[in-house]
């Protein structure tokens, strides 16, 4: 039995990039692109058992065999492209495909999650406590928070980086909803240094 993990303090240590300000969307933000070659963040089980305490959805047990985090992994890796590929579908048309809400449902329905109201230090909690059997039943916890996230987002404020060379997907919580970088530290420092030196170049004398 597996508890539902609170949103842990993610130190600078990481080896994630928890940009995206829903947890789905830093799912797929463990697909980068560094020194223009792609990387996985999720090397193995273990870096998944590690992405899903940080993210705050799941606390995989410790004697979970390494056999079910390695088939998690793998369909991990599989819910992970379909989700890249139906947000990058509602950043260009608005919509979220089909497909995409199909390889939802299905993990949703797996129903791997009880919720229990518990005593916790003198209030009332509600948990919800997952039973985990199966890698399929860890992507429903992945599958049920991009459900809670994509049900109640603003979908125009979805959006991929708009640094051409980044492949990272955010959700745009700022007060003007115009951030168009992933981070203004790397890529939106990176554009602005390089639309100096356009206009450098373009200057007369």
């Amino acid at each position: 039995m597996a508890k539902v993990a609170k949103k842990e303090a993610v130190t600078t240590a990481s080896k994630f990039l928890w940009l995206g300000n829903a947890a789905a969307l830093d799912l797929v933000n463990t697909e980068i692109v560094s020194l223009g070659q792609p990387m996985d963040l999720l090397e193995d089980g273990h870096d998944l058992a590690l992405w899903l305490r940080e993210a705050g959805l799941l606390r995989v047990p410790a004697r979970t065999p390494a056999s079910l985090l390695e088939a998690a992994l793998h369909a991990a890796r599989g819910y992970r492209r379909v989700l890249r590929l139906g947000l990058q579908a509602l950043v260009d048309t608005g919509r979220l495909p089909e497909s995409t809400l199909e390889a939802t449902n299905d993990l949703l329905s797996r129903k791997a999650a009880r919720d229990v109201l518990v005593n916790g230090g003198g209030r009332l909690v509600l948990e919800r406590r997952w039973e985990i059997s199966s890698a399929e039943d860890i992507c429903a916890v992945i599958a049920l928070s991009f459900s809670q996230f994509i049900s109640t987002a603003e979908l125009e404020r979805v959006r991929r980086c708009s640094n051409p060379e980044c492949v990272l997907f955010f959700y745009d919580v700022s007060k003007s909803g115009t951030r168009s970088w992933c981070s203004l530290a790397t890529c939106g420092n990176k554009l602005r240094v390089a639309a100096f030196r356009r206009r450098l170049r373009a200057s007369p004398g």
